[in-house]
């Protein structure tokens, strides 16, 4: 599902010529400001903030930016503004409009959200206290949270607070959830666990002819 916005902006500034001695990022947000109509931003520059710069083989510079609401990541958004000779020419990504909320102060503490998560990965799976040599195996702790702006279904009118919570219930499994800061509803969760299905006849083929 998409969120109904553009995510495909092009064409250059009128004023192109005049900044290109200006940075990459100052570009950017100038980019940003000509096209906020159309993408439902009300100040870029407070909004999106760039995360990575990134040069390919033919020069050309292809800037991540993350979305933010005072402070806060807007969940599932990233942008990437490309520059070509200079002159920004064009955005793609997916974002979501200035988010329309009184307040961004948590109802539920994040220790109640982590436990939530907890209780729900146990009606289907296995939580186990890992130990500190466990750990090493999973590269963090086993609750990862984050404050962030999620909006359910992607649907752009309905921005929520909430804890972003990485659990990691045992060595096998990595779940995210999504679990809303003023209620302590899950919003969503899914596995983040990378999976492949080995061809085994190509297994036995390969160690065959490896041992031949």
């Amino acid at each position: 599902k998409t969120t109904g916005l553009p995510n495909w902006i092009s064409g250059k500034m009128e004023n192109a010529v005049a900044q290109r001695s200006a940075s990459v990022e100052t570009k950017s947000i100038s980019y940003l400001n000509a096209v906020k109509r159309p993408m439902q931003i009300e100040n870029p520059a407070e909004e999106f903030f760039v995360k990575k710069i990134i040069t390919d083989d033919l020069g050309q510079q292809h800037i991540r930016m993350q979305q933010q609401f005072q402070g806060l990541p807007i969940y599932g958004s990233e942008i990437i503004v490309h520059e070509k000779d200079g002159d920004i020419h064009l955005v793609n990504g997916q974002y979501y409009p200035t988010p329309q909320l009184d307040e961004i102060v948590p109802t539920i503490n994040l220790q109640n959200a982590n436990l939530a998560a907890q209780r729900d990965v146990a009606t289907f799976s296995t939580f186990k206290n890992l130990n500190s040599e466990e750990r090493k195996y999973v590269a963090g702790e086993q609750f990862q949270s984050e404050l962030v702006i999620y909006h359910p279904k992607k649907n752009i009118k309905n921005p929520s607070l909430a804890y972003h919570i990485t659990v990691i219930p045992n060595l096998t499994e990595r779940w995210e959830y999504l679990i809303d800061a003023k209620t302590g509803d899950i919003l969503n969760k899914y596995s983040s666990v990378c999976k492949f299905h080995a061809d085994h006849t190509s297994i036995l083929k390969s160690n065959h002819n490896a041992s031949t």
